[in-house]
């Protein structure tokens, strides 16, 4: 396969990836706060996206890592 060939079919060929995560609100009012959400991760093109991409309870955008220095407050 020649430079050309190769290359077209690396631009062409569909960079696609899809990953299951668990990601975590971190919304301090949301009653699911740093708790793990499952997340199917789509990656194309180096474009990723997240499904679901917010909170199911709050609709806040959710992070990859939960924030421990947030704690619900029980008051």
């Amino acid at each position: 396969m020649s430079f050309e060939e190769a290359l077209d079919a690396w631009i062409t060929s569909p960079r696609y990836s899809v990953a299951h995560i668990d990601a975590f609100c971190v919304n301090p009012r949301c009653r699911s706060l740093n708790d793990p959400v499952p997340v199917t991760a789509e990656t194309e093109y180096g474009t990723t996206t997240w499904e679901p991409d917010g909170c199911p309870d709050c609709g806040a955008p959710l992070e990859e890592e939960p924030r421990p220095d947030l704690e619900e407050d029980d008051g």
